[in-house]
């Protein structure tokens, strides 16, 4: 199974309404407030049901923790934007750092034997999994969840 995940050149459409827009520092006791405010805005919102919460909360930390860590190299002086999309009942989180970015193209096959111990690239993996799709953009700084 290949992730199949590419580095899109501009951003896709957002959806109609913003319901949260968070910027903080890149510092990892910044992240549980941000996903407790997404989660209970989805919830306000009856966008997402108690099964998927465990799913959707492992998104986010994954999402946040790549920007803090591996994005902005935990650089206090940078900083993470999150924000959540709403349209009907779809919605979608868009992960911004202001790192360099990557390109998702070059992380290896998750199902190859050799990748299987690897500590890199299972994060993307359960977001691939876990939602309806997601997406890195630009440079590879911008990583967008959808949940359609």
């Amino acid at each position: 199974m290949t992730l199949g995940l590419e580095l899109l050149p501009v951003e896709p459409r957002r959806y109609e309404r913003t319901l949260v827009d968070k910027v903080f520092t890149s510092l990892l006791e910044q992240k549980n407030p941000v996903i407790a405010e997404i989660l209970f805005t989805l919830y306000s919102h009856k966008l997402l049901q108690s099964k998927q919460e465990m799913k959707i909360r492992l998104c986010l930390d994954e999402a946040i923790i790549n920007a803090i860590k591996h994005g902005n190299d935990e650089d206090p002086g940078k900083k993470v934007r999150v924000q959540l999309f709403a349209d009907g009942t779809r919605w979608s989180i868009r992960v911004e750092d202001e790192g360099e970015g990557f390109n998702p193209a070059g992380l290896p096959d998750p199902d190859r034997e050799m990748s299987l111990l690897r500590e890199g690239g299972r994060g993307i993996l359960l977001m691939n999994e876990f939602m309806s799709r997601i997406c890195y953009c630009g440079r590879g700084n911008v990583l967008y969840l959808f949940h359609d």
